[in-house]
């Protein structure tokens, strides 16, 4: 699994997490495939959408089912957008952990992250950051 802050809107104070499960082989995934992810305090859930992914979400829980079986080396995406809360500063970081058997289970869990300024209040650009994976 990877887990990327895809893009980071100060202003609006939302952030899209861009959450990729891939099979490593050797074998076929089992399904469901189901990744869970607790939203820090500070993170509130917005929306989740990805073809062939279903989303829900429980307080700060979200938990994303993927029906359909992936064959060895394929990978499927969906983007979560998350709200942030105006006291929240520094870094953020967001994990989430993919379900399964494998025989690497040491890649089933991936963290994203960004920074938010000290002070973003005359941002000219509207506050839009590009942001990175954190592993």
């Amino acid at each position: 699994i990877l887990k990327e802050a895809r893009d980071v809107d100060l202003q609006f104070r939302q952030a899209t997490w861009r959450i990729t499960v891939t099979n490593n082989g050797p074998n076929a995934s089992q399904v469901p495939i189901v990744v869970t992810d607790v939203l820090p305090s500070g993170l509130a859930y917005v929306s989740a959408s990805g073809r062939g992914w279903v989303c829900t979400a429980t307080d700060r829980t979200v938990v994303c089912e993927y029906a359909a079986s992936l064959a060895s080396g394929q990978s499927a995406s969906f983007d979560l957008v998350t709200s942030f809360s105006a006291d929240l500063g520094g870094t953020v970081e967001n994990t989430a952990v993919v379900e399964g058997t494998d025989p690497v289970p040491d890649n089933n869990t991936s963290t994203g992250s960004f920074v938010i300024p000290p002070d973003t209040g005359g941002d000219p650009d509207g506050g839009l950051l590009r942001a990175g994976k954190a592993d």
